[in-house]
Order: C-alpha cells, then sequence, then structure tokens
C-alpha cells in the first residue's frame, strides 16, 4: 500500500503491526503548491509491503466502482494503521521541529494507492480516500539526529504532549477568537507543567491531577526550580525569565477578567506575544523533562536570558 501525507526526501522504517511501515518526507515543488487548497510545504509518505494470500490479491484486481465487504473490510484496516502512523509523525515532527502551525497539519487529501509488484500503482475508489496531506513551512535543516529521533518517537508511539495541542488551537483561534485562545493558552502550560511534575516525581503524578493546584506563577517560580529536572542550565534550574513571567501574569489576570464577565476584550498583540512565550514556556518544560533537543526550540531571547540568570547565581 501507498499511502500519501507532508519534508525534504527523508526516510525511516517503523515497525507495524505485521511488517515495517517506511515513512518519507518531501518537499512539495511550487508548481504543486498552487493545485492545493492550502498553502503545504511538505509532503509525508507512508508505505508498507505486506504478504498476503492469492484471496485477497484476487479481491484488490477486481475493485473497481464498487468494493465488496470483505474487500473494504481489509483495506480499512490498513487504511487505519497508515493513517494512524502519518498523523503520529506529523505531530511528532512539528513537536521535534518547533514548528508553529494550525491545530489541525492536516491540509488536503490525495487517494490511498496498492501495488502488486511496488512498481504499478492504482489508486482506490473515492470513498476510501483519507485526509492525509499537510503542510509545514520548512524552516531549518533536517540533521541525521533529528530523522533518529524522529523514528523513536513513533516507533515507540509516543504522542506530542497535550500542550502542544492546546497551543496550536489557541493559535489558530488567535484572530477569530482571542478571548478562547488566551484561555486555551493558559491552560496549555497548566497541562504542560502537570505532565513535567509526573514525569520528573511518578509518585505525585496522582496528587498533581487530582488536588486543586497553587496558583500556575507561583507553581513555575518557587515549585519548578525545587523539581528534580534532568536538564539544567550551566547546573542550575532557572525559573522562566522575568519577561515571561510579566506577560504569563498578564495572560492570567486577564483571564481571571474574562472568566468573571468584566472583560471580554482581548489585545491582539498582545495574545500573540502571550503565546509565544506559552510556547517558550512549553519547550523549557521539555527540556527539564529530560528532552535536551528542547532547548533549540526556545526563542534566543529567552535563552539569553535564561543562562544569564543561571550565571548570575554561580
Amino acid at each position: 500500500m501507498h499511502y500519501w501525507g507532508g519534508e525534504n526526501k527523508i526516510e525511516f522504517h517503523v515497525n507495524g503491526k505485521e511488517c515495517l511501515i517506511k515513512i518519507e518526507f518531501e518537499k512539495i515543488l511550487p508548481v504543486e503548491v498552487t493545485k492545493l487548497p492550502k498553502k503545504v510545504g511538505l509532503r509525508c509518505t507512508a508505505t508498507m509491503v505486506k504478504v498476503v494470500d492469492k484471496k485477497v490479491e484476487n479481491l484488490l484486481m477486481q475493485i473497481g466502482s464498487e468494493i465488496s465487504e470483505p474487500t473494504r473490510k481489509i483495506i480499512n484496516e490498513i487504511s487505519a494503521e497508515l493513517s494512524n502512523i502519518i498523523i503520529l509523525t506529523t505531530t511528532n515532527y512539528r513537536w521535534k521541529m518547533g514548528i508553529v502551525s494550525s491545530y489541525n497539519p492536516i491540509a488536503s487529501r490525495n487517494n490511498l494507492s496498492w501495488s502488486i509488484d511496488g512498481k504499478k500503482w492504482k489508486s482506490l475508489p473515492h470513498d476510501v480516500r483519507l485526509n492525509i496531506e499537510f503542510g509545514l513551512p520548512i524552516k531549518k535543516r533536517i540533521l541525521s539526529n533529528d530523522i533518529i529521533l524522529l523514528q523513536q518517537l513513533v516507533e515507540n508511539r509516543i504522542h506530542e504532549p497535550l500542550g502542544y495541542e492546546l497551543f496550536y488551537e489557541a493559535w489558530e483561534l488567535k484572530k477569530s477568537n482571542p478571548r478562547s485562545s488566551l484561555i486555551i493558552g493558559i491552560a496549555a502550560i497548566e497541562a504542560a507543567f502537570k505532565e513535567c511534575v509526573s514525569i520528573l516525581i511518578p509518585d505525585a503524578s496522582w496528587l498533581i491531577n487530582n488536588v486543586p493546584s497553587p496558583p500556575l506563577i507561583k507553581m513555575l517560580n518557587k515549585f519548578l526550580p525545587l523539581l528534580p529536572c534532568k536538564q539544567k542550565i550551566r547546573g542550575k534550574i532557572i525559573p522562566p525569565p522575568k519577561a515571561i513571567m510579566k506577560i504569563l501574569n498578564d495572560g492570567v489576570e486577564n483571564r481571571n477578567l474574562i472568566a468573571h464577565g468584566r472583560s471580554s476584550q482581548v489585545d491582539i498583540k498582545f495574545l500573540e506575544e502571550f503565546l509565544r512565550a506559552v510556547r517558550d514556556l512549553l519547550y523549557l518544560l521539555d527540556y527539564y523533562s529530560g528532552h535536551e533537543w528542547a532547548w533549540n526550540n526556545i526563542s534566543s531571547e529567552t535563552t539569553i536570558s535564561l543562562v544569564d540568570d543561571a550565571e548570575k547565581k554561580r
């Protein structure tokens, strides 16, 4: 089976249920972009080589405008597996590379196709097509370590953390619904902080998820430096810079006013600044949780401030 989904001719293999699945990323050519409903930068292709008996081969060969129920069942099982791998790969790619995109990275769809010999591919009828092409801006060169880590994330079926899903949703709503965007952005940090604590102190997992937490600002300023973080900055665990905390505090106060019906306006300029601060916090928490690569996805302004604060404490 051949499954289209969205980079620059890199590839790796992951284990599927019964066989290896090859994942390929490649750039979409400018001439192709004009034919797509949304601006996209990458195409992801998942290919599986599956051994089937003669009966299944005959069913595939007989596919026409109508599909028999046994054939449909086979197609749906393969489609579901490839679809899940595509989604897992694209969201982990987005997380690993620090790319800001819309909540749903899938931009447009193409068809599922199959081949007996791997040379001549046949498209399946329209009703079994799935939504698998996605578009992400290509911002940085892909390194071999990036590919290895991405393969490990997909191989181990590790999903992009909830905090990022909420962040992308907030980013997508920043112009159409600023109030919801602000509220969801704060929820993204709260979710990420709880996950960070659960990773670093597994025994506190139940407590952090079931007992009302102290104010977020206090948790980041006072509790975060006490955690047994797996990565440090110049040997220190540094809370978020004052500039970030100021933006976050203003966002929380604005959120509280909205929640109590005392405000209905959110400044778009401030909201974008706030969401960029949220993104930096998400990757800082990832870094402290043990993802060393996350440091490269934090903005230069924030990393400089963090290093300066760490030097002052030496």
